[in-house]
């Protein structure tokens, strides 16, 4: 899940620093699929929302139990990057509540194709 201080289309990401907490997780996987056009900022999974709250990135990739409390803290949802059951596409990633999946690795092998 991406959340920032205040309300933000998810187009808005494009270009923006996201606290993330690691380049090898699922959720970095998860957020460069869906938008690959941001500066991730290393950040460890328990200190993103801080790093968020204290403007030093404008979005945070948040895990965990960041995922239960962000609203309670004030941020907005900017997009929802997974933890359903159900997908919402044929795509067979059971674990993505939006499955973007599909439109995102067509979009990916397209500009590797060149």
């Amino acid at each position: 899940m991406i959340i920032a201080t205040r309300p933000m289309e998810p187009e808005e990401l494009k270009g923006k620093r996201i606290a993330v907490p690691g380049t090898l997780t699922t959720a970095y996987l998860a957020c460069k699929l869906f938008q690959p056009d941001f500066e991730a900022v290393i950040t460890p999974f328990d200190k993103i929302t801080d790093a968020v709250k204290e403007r030093a990135v404008e979005a945070g990739l948040i895990i965990h139990e960041a995922q239960l409390t962000f609203d309670r803290q004030g941020f907005h949802r900017v997009v929802d990057l997974g933890g359903g059951s159900r997908p919402a596409s044929p795509c067979r990633c059971r674990w993505a509540r939006t499955c973007f999946c599909d439109r995102s690795i067509r979009k990916f092998r397209a500009s590797a194709a060149g």
